[in-house]
This record gives C-alpha cells, structure tokens and sequence, in this order.
C-alpha cells in the first residue's frame, strides 16, 4: 500500500512538471499587425483534436482525480483608479479577451482571483503568467512572450504584470499588452493539476509524452497603454498692454502643461514677423503636470497697435509627443496709452420740402469706443446744428456705443448742415480721422401754381 501510494505521489510529481513545462510554452504568434490575444478559434482547435492526433487536456482528469472536472479555475484582474475589470473564466475560444485601456497617469494594480477545484480540500499552488508587450503599429511577432511561475505564497497582487506595464510604459509609446494566466492546485494526496479554462487555446509542440502535440489554456486581459503626453499652454493676466511709444514694456507670460512631465520651448513674434526670428525666446523649459514657468516678454511698445502672438511648443515638435496643439497660441494687444472713439451721423433723410411754412429735419449721432482698455474713459461729445451747438458728456467703457437723436426748425429752403465731433479726456485718441463727422441736407419749398380764374366774359370800354 505504501509502495503503491508513493508511485502515485511520484506519478503526481511528475505529471506536475510535464504540465508545468507545458505552461511555459511560447504563445502562436500571428503575421501581420496586432489583432490582440486571438488563440486558436473552437472550430480549428477541433480540427487539430480530432485529425491531427493531438491530445485534449480538457476532455480527461489530472492523473489520480477521478473526474475531468476536478481542476481550478483561472482568473485575475486589472484594477484602474479603484475600478476592476476580471478576465474571463469561461471557454469560449472565440471570444475577445477583456478590454482595458489605461493611461500613464492611472494607478493600476493586478489581482489574482484563481481558485483551486470547486467543491474539493484542495488548495491553490501556483500561478503561470505571461505577458507580451507589442508597440502600437508595430508587427505582433516582433515580440517576444516573457513568463513567469510565481507561488501563491507571494500574495494576491501579481507583481509580474505590474513590471509590464511599466515596461510598456517606459517606451513612450502607446502599447498593448497581453496578460496570460493558468492556475495550478493540489490536493489532499499530495496530486496536482493545472486549470483548463480561459479564453486562449494554443497548442505545446515538441512535447515528450504527447508527440502530435497538447492543448493549454489562458485566461486573459489586453491592455491598451496610451502615452498621455504633455499639454503646454501659454497665458498673460491681460490680453491688452499700453505704455508710452519708444519705451520697453515687460509682458508676465506663463507656460502651464495640464499633461504629463515634458520638455518644450516658447516665442513670442509680432503679426506678420516669423518664428524663425522671434522677438523673445525660452528652451528647454521642462515642467511639470500641473505646474507652470514664468516666461517674461519685452518688446518695445509700437506707435501704433499691433498684435503680439505668443506660443508653446514653437514647431509643434518640441515634443512630438503633445497631442493637444489647438491651445498652444494667444495673442495680445500692445499700443501707446489711449483710446479709440468714433462718431458718425445718418441722416433722417437726405431731402426735405417745405409744405407748409416749416420742416423739422433730423440726423442720428453715433459715438463708439473702439478699443479694449479695462478703464472707463470720459469724453465729449459736440453736435453743432443750424439751431446752435449742444455739447454732451460721455464716460464710455470698452465697446460701448451711445446714441441720440437732434433735429432743427426751417422755414427756408437751402442745404442744412449736422456736424458732431468726439474726444476723449486725459488721454490720447489713437486714431483721429473718424473723430468728426458731418452730414447734409436739402430743403426746398415749392411755389404754389396760380389759379386761371378767367369767366370769359369781355368787357369794352369806350367814351
């Protein structure tokens, strides 16, 4: 008895290593680009079962149990920002694996959740993992399959999976990731087994015992690694500067990055200059996400205004990496201190007739403050009329507009005159030719036609 119990054990021992062995193989690989974790389909591992002599681990027991059942079960999970997503644990070979897409920002660990034969004493041994890393676009079977057998004794994190992603990461680039596990147990007399579900079927070559070949199963998870990138964006407290022409004014610009640790470099160049020739320029500014650096501007404050542009990331290759370019331009306004006010004057109409013994024309007056500045800015506005000279005080802000309507009493025909003019106080109008404004026009009085009131009666008059 003990001699027959102890062949078992030994049986068991090495039915342990062939079967271990049989873990370790190396996955099919597949030409072309990466499909993801696509085994054998269940109409092709048939095929290889049933004609090409190949032996199926699923349709018999682990040597000792009595019943094909009796094996573990393999699963695990890939948890990102406090959400996990479990691999399937069932045998459908024609599935997809579980997809999961993680960034290189995201906190991700990976869990064991394999468990040995249901309804049984036995206890769970080991896991077989495996992992191939494959860059985006690249050819899947460039890769090569790296594996490990890792004891249940180091805990329920598979630290071997979180070495993946950190190698993938470590790329820079944008990568998948195929995550592979079986689980192995043992029971009360010392046998143990390997898992049979997932849905991964692959076929071991070259085994000694099964010469045609044997089937393996995994269960698995794809990964899809997106490198974040950076995101650079310049900023200034105002998009509007002032000063007195001829002197230098220092703009307080900022380079922020919302995305991960970079390098880049920002310039400022003057509406139609070149970025090849900037009038201010900073490199290697390596920041942090969420983090900024200050990248002060001074230019010499123009005549007239002109349009300042200032950019991150110059050639949008400084990194190639930053994905999101629409936000890496703003442009600011930079003129001597002064507004901008405008008038102008339409008339009622452009002809008037005297009916009567009078007509009242009238003309409307327009004044607007064209420029951006922040303060309000105090200004007067002089309407001149044939009934005299009305003079109007303003306070107008950015982009206001102030109307009012004047009219005047005639009795004679003529060309009547609206003048209006608007300037600012305290400050310099920067541009004066729209200041005043004047419009005309024409009254006429028509003569009322004479009555022929002729009876036709004619009377002679003689001595």
């Amino acid at each position: 008895m003990k001699f027959k119990k102890l062949n078992i054990v030994l049986i068991a021992c090495l039915m342990l290593f062939m079967w271990a062995a049989q873990a370790s193989a190396e996955l099919p690989s597949y030409p072309g680009n990466f499909k993801g974790c696509i085994g054998l389909s269940s109409a092709k591992l048939l095929d290889y079962i049933n004609n090409s002599g190949v032996y199926d681990f699923r349709g018999t027991p682990i040597m000792g149990r009595n019943s094909r059942f009796i094996k573990p079960v393999a699963q695990f999970g890939v948890k990102v920002n406090g959400s996990t997503s479990w691999s399937d644990s069932g045998s459908d070979y024609d599935s997809h694996p579980t997809p999961v897409t993680v960034t290189s920002s995201d906190v991700v660990s990976f869990i064991d959740n394999s468990s040995p034969s249901p309804n049984t004493n036995n206890r769970l041994v080991s896991r077989d993992v495996q992992y191939l890393i494959t860059a985006d676009g690249e050819a899947r079977d460039t890769s090569k399959i790296k594996e490990a057998e890792i004891n249940v004794n180091s805990g329920g994190e598979i630290k071997f999976f979180a070495e993946a992603l950190e190698q993938a990461r470590a790329t820079g680039k944008d990568c998948y990731i195929e995550l592979y596990e079986c689980a192995s147990d043992i029971d009360s007399n010392g046998i143990g087994g390997w898992s049979d579900n997932g849905t991964y079927a692959m076929i071991k070559r070259n085994d000694p015992i099964y010469p045609q070949g044997t089937t393996w199963f995994f269960t698995t998870i794809l990964i899809k690694v997106t490198t974040e990138g950076p995101d650079f964006w310049p900023s200034v407290p105002s998009l509007s500067y002032t000063g007195t022409p001829g002197t230098q004014l220092t703009i307080p610009a900022m380079v922020f990055n919302s995305g991960n640790r970079d390098t880049t470099d920002f310039a400022a160049c003057w509406d139609g200059g070149s970025w090849a020739n900037p009038v201010s320029k900073a490199t290697n500014l390596t920041i942090d996400k969420g983090q900024k650096v200050d990248t002060p501007v001074t230019v010499t404050i123009p005549a007239a205004t002109q349009k300042l542009w200032l950019r991150a990331n110059v050639d949008s290759k400084t990194p190639a990496t930053e994905k999101n370019l629409s936000n890496n331009v703003i442009g600011v306004t930079v003129g001597p201190v002064g507004v901008d006010l405008s008038v102008t004057i339409y008339p009622a109409a452009k002809t008037y007739n005297i009916s009567g013994s009078s007509v009242t024309p009238g003309a409307t007056v327009i004044v607007k403050r064209k420029d951006s500045g922040a303060a309000p800015v105090s200004a007067v506005l002089t309407i001149a009329t044939p009934k005299g000279t009305q003079t109007i005080p303003l306070t107008l802000t950015a982009g206001q507009r102030y109307q009012i309507y004047t009219d005047f009493l005639v009795s004679k025909a003529g060309t009547y005159t609206v003048s209006a003019q608007v300037w600012p106080g305290g400050v310099p109008d920067l541009y004066t030719a729209d200041n005043t404004a004047s419009c005309n026009m024409a009254v006429t009085k028509k003569t009322p036609q004479r009555q022929d009131t002729d009876s036709g009666i004619q009377v002679q008059l003689g001595g």
